[in-house]
């Protein structure tokens, strides 16, 4: 209908012709129009359906967000929050650790950049990690993966520090540590 907002993955320009099916009409009333571009988006599918049904947080368990200053680790922290969940997240600059305590409400926050990642995890996670919601992949997953508990759940969201390599480098292999845990791992695409 003629000045409804609709969103679906279609060209950036100025005019597209889309089918109904490929299009979803959003609410200007519930939010901005813009948060269907975000938390009322993808990001935010993608942070609800890949915790809420990989991770499966419950209330006092200890949620691990990598990439957590970013679109989809910010909503990961928030929803895992909001179901009692203590939540640390990995980011790299000062400034998005200052946000992810201050504003968003993480328990803990470290910065990879210049932190000891290896020490500065085991004190923020005294008690291991029962969810890691993987946005990054790389070095910084082999550290966190080193601390899950029996039956932690690992949703595999992204690899962002592998995205730009030529060749993937030889990292941990981390099949025993899921075995002798067992750990779920899975990867999935909103």
């Amino acid at each position: 209908v003629k000045g409804d907002f609709v969103v679906g993955n279609l060209n950036w320009q100025d005019y597209n012709i889309a089918a109904e099916k490929d299009v979803r009409k959003i609410n200007p009333d519930i939010a901005p129009v813009s948060a269907a571009l975000g938390v009322l988006g993808m990001t935010g599918l993608t942070a609800y359906f890949g915790l809420l049904d990989i991770g499966k947080p419950k209330h006092g368990e200890t949620v691990v967000v990598s990439g957590a200053a970013g679109a989809v680790g910010t909503i990961v922290g928030q929803i895992a929050k909001i179901h009692g969940c203590r939540v640390v997240g990995i980011a790299g600059s000062d400034k998005k650790i200052k946000y992810l305590r201050d504003e968003l409400g993480f328990d803990n926050a470290i910065n990879y950049k210049t932190s000891n990642l290896e020490k500065a995890l085991n004190e923020a996670c005294p008690d291991g990690v029962d969810i890691y919601f993987d946005n990054v992949g790389g070095d910084i997953s082999d550290a966190v993966l080193s601390l899950i508990n029996n039956n932690a759940r690992i949703p595999l969201c992204g690899q962002i520090s592998l995205y730009n390599e030529i060749q993937i480098p030889t990292g941990r292999r981390i099949q025993p540590q899921l075995l002798t845990h067992s750990a779920l791992m899975k990867g999935f695409i909103v």
